[in-house]
Parts: structure tokens; C-alpha cells; sequence
């Protein structure tokens, strides 16, 4: 089975790499020549963060997209959220076979996100954009830092789709290594929501860090970011426990405690006097053009949302991270209550 996997960021690479080294047939497809070339002649990319990491020689970067795609059975799109649509549109225009060859493999989206202007998620944009019907299309999300794939090791994942378990179980099994553990999940809309706004909860555990607030605050806003999370995912349409999901309290812990994370760096850089524009054009950062889209949503369906009102209000209408303090702090008890459990998760 042929698999490409679209975007040679950080994640794509770390994937294809993954995949290669597991044995597949993989078509790892780039526009920068850069990483191309450092990719195809020397194995390794020149980014800081994977300094020193050899990657599979078998690992090709192919930029011609009319022949990555061509023939795959599945396509795995690592385009960031904010221009996946322009992407999949400018693809379809410039390329007549792109949209057929995508109609024929299940597709697989690894961006976490929201679409700012219509507030979608990334696999409703693949199916808005596509044409194809949503029991193709299933989601590989969860604590998954491209580095440490990259470097081999150990990390879990989960995979979903829209009640299509079988697809879900394919996913799995395609990925699954004994370093690369992936779990099923029949959630989808809770596991896209918990992926985008961590970012957003990320930010906030920045301006925590920069205002040196302590491990203590750090650890509280985490836990109110998680049901912060479940309780709007809830409100649209998401099943109950994903709190108890690696790819809600797995990747948002992961996403906020970890220092080399993008948003969670931008918003230390911003607490420490960055200006807002200058720490978003140093980042590639999902979690300020999610923010926007959940602001949208929130206000729509009246959805309390303290944290990521308080990122929104600090990144687009110049409120001062120092008086923010309030609200990372702490906010209202009903907070902190819990939605009613029940099951979803499939361990394997």
C-alpha cells in the first residue's frame, strides 16, 4: 500500500520517517528545496530542534505533487490548520488529477486546528473542500512531540473517524510499532476539538511561565484547561470522557509543560515583553488562529470559556498578560465541575 504523506514540516517528517523505518511504501511529499535536498542527500533536516538525528535512508522527499499522490491508497495531510484550505483549493485548480486521486485513498488529517473564518474543523475542511464523503476521512491526533518520533521514542496516539471503526482499525494498524502505540478512539469531533485547543490552553501556560507563577498554578491551569476543553467540545457535539483521552490530558499536558512547544513558547516570549505580533511571526502558531475560531463559537452558543477568553483578549486587543494574572489564577467554581462520565475508549 502506497502512502504519502502531504507537508515536510516537522510532523510529516517525523511520520514518513516512522512509517518508512516500519517498512512502508511511502511518499513523503515538500515545496521547500531545503529540507528536499538536506532530506533526499544527507538524511536529516536543519532544524535546530532535530540537530543530530539521522533519519531513515529509505526516507525521499518527492516535490512533484502529481506524483506523490499518484496511486496512493492513503494520504496523510500535515498542512498547518490555517492553510490547509488554500492548499487543498490551489491543489485542485492546479492539478486536474488531484482531486480524483484524493476521492480514491482514505484520508487521514494530522493538523490540529480550527478554520478561523468558518470555524470548522480540519476534517470538515477535507470533506468541504474534497467533495468526498466523511467515512473516508479519520484523524491521528495525541501527546505526539515530531522530535521524539523522530528520535524513535516511546509516545502513544490516538486514531478516530466518523463511526467508521474499521478505517479507524486500518489507521491503527498502519502506524502501530512497539515505540508508536496507537489507541482507537470513536469520538472524532471531541478527539479534533481537544487537538486545536490545547494550543490555545498552551499560550496560557506561557504567560504562566514567563510570569513565573510557579509549578502550582502551572498544574491548576492545566487541569482547568482540560475541562475547559470537555466542556465546550460537549456543547458541539463531542461524547462524553474524552477528559480521559491521551489526546485531551495527554497532549495538553505534553503541549504546555514542554519548553521547546511552539504556542507555549510564544506565550512566555509575550509575558516577557515580546510584542504579540513579534512572538506570533517567530512561531508557526495554530493556537492563535484556533483562538479566534473558539471565540466565534463561544460567543455563538454561550459557551464559558475563561482561559481562551483570556488568550484572546491578550493576543487581539492589547490586554496586558500582567493583567490577566486573575484569570490564570483562578475563575467562577462552576469551572471546575465535571460533565456526567461515560465510555467511549478503545484500547488496543
Amino acid at each position: 500500500m502506497k502512502i504519502t504523506v502531504l507537508g515536510a514540516g516537522a510532523f510529516g517528517v517525523a511520520l514518513a520517517n516512522t512509517l518508512v523505518t516500519k517498512g512502508a511504501d511511502v511518499a513523503l511529499w515538500g515545496r521547500n528545496n531545503h529540507i528536499a535536498t538536506a532530506i533526499n542527500n544527507h538524511h536529516a533536516v536543519p532544524w535546530i530542534s532535530f540537530q543530530g538525528i539521522k533519519l531513515n535512508k529509505k526516507l525521499e522527499v518527492i516535490q512533484d505533487l502529481k506524483k506523490a499522490i499518484s496511486n496512493a491508497e492513503m494520504v496523510i495531510i500535515a498542512i498547518p490548520s490555517n492553510e490547509l484550505r488554500n492548499f487543498l483549493s490551489e491543489s485542485i485548480k492546479n492539478i486536474k488529477s488531484f482531486k480524483d486521486s484524493l476521492s480514491h485513498s482514505k484520508i487521514i488529517s494530522v493538523s490540529k486546528g480550527i478554520e478561523e473564518n468558518t470555524c470548522l474543523r480540519m476534517t470538515e475542511v477535507i470533506i468541504d473542500v474534497l467533495g468526498i464523503p466523511k467515512n473516508q476521512v479519520g484523524v491521528l491526533s495525541g501527546p505526539n512531540l515530531a522530535v521524539e518520533i523522530a528520535k524513535g521514542l516511546p509516545c502513544q496516539t490516538i486514531v478516530s473517524s466518523y463511526e467508521n471503526l474499521d478505517f479507524a482499525s486500518q489507521i491503527r494498524d498502519t502506524f502501530q510499532t512497539n515505540n508508536f502505540r496507537v489507541y482507537l478512539n470513536q469520538d472524532i469531533i471531541g478527539v479534533e476539538y481537544a487537538g486545536a485547543m490545547k494550543n490555545i490552553i498552551a499560550i496560557a501556560a506561557g504567560f504562566c511561565a514567563g510570569l513565573e507563577l510557579g509549578d502550582n498554578t502551572m498544574g491548576g491551569l492545566i487541569t482547568r484547561g482540560a475541562i475547559e476543553i470537555e466542556r465546550f467540545a460537549l456543547e458541539l457535539g463531542a461524547k462524553r470522557d474524552i477528559i480521559k483521552s491521551i489526546s485531551l490530558t495527554g497532549d495538553l499536558i505534553t503541549t504546555c509543560v514542554s519548553p521547546g512547544g511552539r504556542n507555549r513558547r510564544a506565550g512566555e516570549d509575550i509575558a516577557k515583553g515580546k510584542s504579540v505580533l513579534d512572538a506570533i511571526n517567530n512561531n508557526t502558531l495554530e493556537g492563535a488562529h484556533t483562538v479566534n475560531a473558539i471565540h466565534q463559537l463561544a460567543e455563538k452558543h454561550n459557551i464559558y470559556t475563561p482561559i481562551c477568553s483570556i488568550v484572546y483578549e491578550v493576543l487581539f486587543n492589547n490586554v496586558s498578560v500582567e493583567s490577566a494574572k486573575t484569570t490564570l489564577l483562578a475563575h467562577q467554581e462552576e469551572e471546575l465541575e465535571y460533565p456526567e462520565p461515560s465510555n467511549n475508549l478503545i484500547y488496543s
